[in-house]
């Protein structure tokens, strides 16, 4: 006897929720409590991508990935950050340390 497929659920289950550019702390900081790092990290690197291209910056220091991320996650975790939108900080990391 076949055996039955199993039922799919109704709705289709997005892999990472949408972000937009102009992503603040707080909605940073929400995706992390929700445990959704990938999305995080995906919104890091498409808004530093988007700044990069408009700043003309073409080259990235060795291991830059864990520079961004950590900056962005080190100044968002403070309160007083909470409006401020990822790409200024993604600006100042740049600033910074990106030489």
């Amino acid at each position: 006897m076949a055996q039955q497929p199993t039922p799919q659920p109704e709705t289709p289950q997005l892999l990472n929720q949408a972000f937009k550019s102009t992503m603040t702390c707080d909605e940073f900081n929400a995706l992390l409590r929700a445990g959704d790092k990938h999305t995080a990290g995906t919104a890091i690197l498409w808004l530093d991508g988007i700044y990069s291209a408009r700043s003309g910056v073409n080259d990235f220091p060795q291991g830059w990935g864990r520079t961004l991320s950590q900056g962005v996650g080190g100044i968002c975790a403070i309160t007083v950050n909470a409006s401020r939108p990822v790409i200024d900080i993604i600006g100042m990391i740049h600033r910074d340390y990106g030489g």
